[in-house]
């Protein structure tokens, strides 16, 4: 079972687990698990929103479907790219739904009264690079045109 899936449910009414669960446009809890899928079909605001992960030792990526305000970690956005560079600039204020490159201490983030909403995710490109991020999980093989972050450089 994908532990990302969400219930909907009538304004005003309750169920006994309230995790992943819209009442109305409301969500009490939010919680988004690393390795699954997440999907919404309609937008609402969560009260209390979390997404963990694992932290890798120098760079990763991230997409969110919510702006993150809660965590230990230095966003940066794709801002220019040549041949054979990708610059990233850092952003003080994550936004929901753009891609970033991070790193962190801590591989929780999380938000309160933050809207998430039916929207895919942005790509941000520079010159002939795209940046595209997913909320689908996605195994990447050999023949993807997958680069990895090399020692921060």
């Amino acid at each position: 079972a994908n532990p990302n899936a969400m219930i909907y449910i009538a304004s005003g009414k309750s169920i006994k687990n309230n995790q992943n669960v819209v009442s109305g446009t409301t969500c009490n809890k939010l919680v988004l698990t690393d390795g699954y899928d997440f999907m919404t079909s309609k937008a609402f605001t969560a009260q209390n929103a979390q997404y963990s992960r694992s932290v890798p030792s120098s760079y990763g990526t991230i997409v969110l479907p919510f702006a993150p305000t809660n965590t230990n970690a230095k966003f940066y956005e794709l801002t220019n790219s040549s041949d054979d560079c990708l610059q990233f600039e850092e952003v003080s204020t994550p936004v929901a739904g753009v891609p970033y490159l991070f790193t962190a201490t801590s591989g929780v983030f999380s938000a309160q009264n933050v809207s998430v909403s039916l929207q895919d995710p942005v790509s941000k490109s520079s010159n002939d690079w795209t940046m595209t991020g997913t909320y689908a999980n996605k195994v990447f093989t050999a023949t993807d045109d997958v680069f990895e972050v090399s020692g921060g450089e």
